[in-house]
Formats: structure tokens, C-alpha cells, sequence
């Protein structure tokens, strides 16, 4: 079947993805069948090393979608992903950069505020107008209450998992984030400044939540900071999320001098002081 993922037909690939996940979905639906997914994830780790990039990023996929709906959700699936890092397909690389980044609770909570919102507006358009409240408005004026009380009720009972995240699960996250920053030195074509950017939020991210230090990663942020560079919050949100308590002044030195130079200064603009002063007292 994996070998499949390496046809030319993209209808094919994306039934052969549906079907692997529809099948283990249905497989797992009562208790996890933990024979299926040892063999199934081994398949799937040494596809991930497949030449052919089409089956990769289909692997992928799986995996990624898999971990998402919660039935490989262990340390060997994080740690398999987390190779794409460095692969060198741009693709592969920044889908897997992007998993890591994401924060599944945050997610559910917003489509969950919208739902509530969206019960509170209808309420507010039943209770305008010159019409008279009759006796079937009020009805349903209190239902609509009635709702988003329960649906309030319920959120504030749900216990918040924001602490979780894929990163906690690596093995070596140390030696992950070197092959990653080794994989951004590399990037020189100007189309990959997009992936360029997400590893090194990436890095970041590991660096504060692991408490590591990555040796020059601080020296190559500083050589980006500048006023007019593009998507700068995100590269100031990669050196604010990677400082820690470990990390000495003369690590985060040529960072706090560029600022300095670049930002705050009576010579720029009020919105450029600001970004430069807000980074400071983060750092700080």
C-alpha cells in the first residue's frame, strides 16, 4: 500500500492517505489496537526517509493527522515527525515546522468562542427592532440565553491543556535544534525565507521550553533585526521565546546592541521606538 504513495497519480496518493487514516481511525475507535499501530508507524517512519517526496509528504500527512486526531499521540510519532526538520524538501520541512508550532487547544477554544458569539449575536437581533416582543420572541430570546449560559458553563469546566505541546515529547532536543539551525544556514535561496523563518521560531520555541542554548543562534537573529525586515515580530517572537534564565548577556549581547542602534533611537518613528522598546522589556 505505501508503495502506492509513490505513484504519479494525485487522485491515487490522496486515497491511499484517506483510506490509512479512515482505517486506523475506525481500528482505534474503542481501544487502541497498539499491535496495528506499531506496524502501521514503522511503515510510516521508513517512508518518511523516502527518496521519492511525493510519498514523503504524504507520509507525512498521515502521521501529522494521526497525532492530531489523538491515536498516535506518543513520543515515537513527535520524534519521527520531527526528521522533517531537516529534509531537504522545503515542503516537508515547513509543514513539519508549522505542526510544531501549533497549539491544538488554543484552536478548539476559538472555534468555541466563535460558536458563542455567534449565539450572543442572534440574541441581539431577536431583542432590536420596533417589533413587539410577543410571547414566541421571548421564547426564543430565552432559549438563545439559555444556550450560551450552557455553553459558558461547560467551557469554564473543561480542563485547559495549553501547557501541552508536541515539543515536550522530543527525545534530544538539543541536537534537534543544531540540525535545524544547520538547515537555515543552508537556505540561500531567497523563495524559502518563509521556511527560513518558521524553523527559526521553531528553535525558539524548543530553546525556551527545553532551557537549551543554542550556540550563535542569538548572533544570526541580531544579523535579521532590522526596521524594515520582513516579518519582523516573528523574528523578535523567536529571540523573546528563546531566552531563559541560562542564557548569559554576552549570548543575547549583539541582540540587545542592534535594538539599540536600530530601533531605539530619537532618529525613527514612534512605532519603531515602541517595537524596539516592547522587545527589550521582554527580554528582560
Amino acid at each position: 500500500m505505501f508503495q502506492l504513495l509513490c505513484c504519479q497519480d494525485k487522485e491515487l496518493r490522496q486515497k491511499i492517505q484517506d483510506f490509512i487514516i479512515n482505517d486506523l481511525t475506525r481500528i482505534n475507535e474503542k481501544a487502541k489496537n497498539h499491535k496495528v499501530n506499531k506496524f502501521i508507524r514503522n511503515k510510516c517512519c521508513d517512508n518518511l526517509l523516502n527518496p521519492n517526496v511525493k510519498a514523503a509528504r504524504k507520509t507525512l500527512n498521515i502521521m501529522i493527522l494521526l497525532f492530531k486526531k489523538r491515536i498516535w499521540n506518543d513520543d515515537k510519532t513527535v520524534n519521527a515527525i520531527a526528521q522533517g526538520c531537516y529534509s531537504q524538501d522545503s515542503k516537508i520541512a515547513y509543514a513539519t515546522g508549522k505542526f510544531f508550532l501549533s497549539e491544538y487547544q488554543e484552536v478548539e477554544e476559538e472555534s468555541e468562542n466563535n460558536e458563542i458569539n455567534d449565539l450572543q449575536h442572534k440574541y441581539k437581533l431577536l431583542g432590536k427592532g420596533q417589533n413587539k416582543k410577543t410571547k414566541k420572541r421571548k421564547e426564543k430570546i430565552k432559549t438563545l440565553i439559555k444556550a450560551v449560559e450552557r455553553k459558558e458553563k461547560r467551557k469554564s469546566k473543561e480542563k485547559e491543556n495549553k501547557d501541552f505541546m508536541p515539543i515536550d515529547l522530543l527525545n534530544d532536543p538539543s541536537n534537534l535544534c543544531d540540525k535545524i539551525f544547520n538547515r537555515i544556514k543552508n537556505i540561500k535561496n531567497r523563495k524559502h525565507f518563509n521556511l527560513k523563518i518558521v524553523l527559526l521560531r521553531l528553535i525558539g520555541r524548543i530553546a525556551g521550553r527545553h532551557k537549551i542554548i543554542v550556540n550563535n543562534f542569538f548572533n544570526f537573529c541580531a544579523s535579521l533585526i532590522r526596521p524594515r525586515q520582513e516579518m519582523l515580530s516573528t523574528i523578535l517572537a523567536s529571540v523573546v521565546e528563546a531566552v531563559h534564565h541560562m542564557v548569559s548577556t554576552v549570548d543575547i549581547e549583539p541582540v540587545l546592541n542592534e535594538l539599540f542602534y536600530h530601533f531605539v533611537s530619537e532618529s525613527y518613528s514612534a512605532d519603531i521606538i515602541t517595537i524596539g522598546v516592547n522587545t527589550l522589556r521582554e527580554i528582560i
